[in-house]
């Protein structure tokens, strides 16, 4: 499976990322993402183009290393996501339970 855009809402999934920004809809779920690949993944919830990858402080921007993990509010309705240039990773996509 190819990284792409994906509606997830409250479905558990793994999420593919590489170096093309991609968009995750999630509604109204809450959910956690979970780093289960190799190379760091960036997330955003801004609406734009790349995101700018590169570990220092942007706004709205966290770097997510391998096996790091980090819960998104109820109130997100997407999150964006990027891998450096040239480098491919995984996410677990884990909604709210309950």
């Amino acid at each position: 499976m190819a990284a792409a855009d994906i509606a997830l809402n409250d479905k558990i999934a793994t999420v593919e990322s590489d170096d093309t920004a991609r968009r995750i809809d999630i509604g109204s779920a809450g959910a956690s993402l979970v780093n289960v690949g190799s190379y760091p993944i960036f997330i955003s919830m801004v609406d734009g183009g790349d995101l700018d990858r590169d570990g220092l402080q942007h706004d709205g921007e966290i770097q997510l290393d391998p096996n790091d993990s980090v819960p998104i509010p109820v109130e997100a309705s997407f999150i964006r996501h990027q891998c450096a240039a040239t480098q491919t990773s995984k996410l677990w996509f884990i909604p709210r339970a309950g």
